[in-house]
């Protein structure tokens, strides 16, 4: 989006709007969409146009910094990784970064076929710790699924009619297939 405007000043809004809204996403504990923003915000397509981040003012520009800080891979997400602990511990719900547990089952996926000494299509050997830690590590993902997590929405009569509208389009089928 950002990077189809021609003039950097008309970009600005836009980049200043997703800063302030991947802070939002923190502050809601929303930390999967405010991971996809930051990260998003650092695309070489993003960064490399220092004219559109030189026109943000110099609080914006830091609240980026800052973000980029909260969501660096560097030492395993250790920032997204504590805060998520935290409010765990709060039992408040939560939207996990869900980049984090992929990335430490592939992880451990990896550590444990080059580990072994044995072929494993040969081996006889159960591999008990690779087992056990990848059932630790998915149980961490379904802990947010808890009902003490689970997000309550109240629809509206405009929504519902919204809602019946795109389950009628689907039951038509074909109709409308290009």
């Amino acid at each position: 989006m950002i990077t189809n405007v021609d003039d950097d000043n008309e970009g600005t809004p836009v980049l200043a709007k997703l800063i302030r809204l991947a802070c939002k996403c923190i502050i809601i504990h929303n930390y999967n969409t405010a991971l996809q923003i930051i990260l998003a915000l650092q695309s070489p397509s993003v960064s490399s146009r220092k004219s559109l981040w030189i026109s943000l003012p110099s609080w914006e520009r830091r609240l980026a910094k800052d973000l980029a800080i909260f969501g660096s891979p560097i030492k395993n997400f250790r920032n997204v990784r504590k805060a998520l602990e935290e409010v765990q511990k709060e039992e408040i719900p939560v939207i996990p970064f869900n980049g984090l547990f992929l990335s430490d089952l592939v992880f451990n996926w990896e550590r444990s076929n080059s580990s072994d000494s044995c072929d494993p299509k040969t081996s006889t050997l159960i591999p008990f710790y690779k087992n056990h830690l990848t059932a630790k590590i998915v149980k961490q993902f379904l802990a947010f699924k808890q009902p003490k997590h689970q997000f309550e929405r109240v629809l509206s009569s405009k929504e519902k009619q919204l809602y019946s509208y795109f389950a009628d389009i689907g039951r038509l089928g074909s109709e409308f297939s290009m």
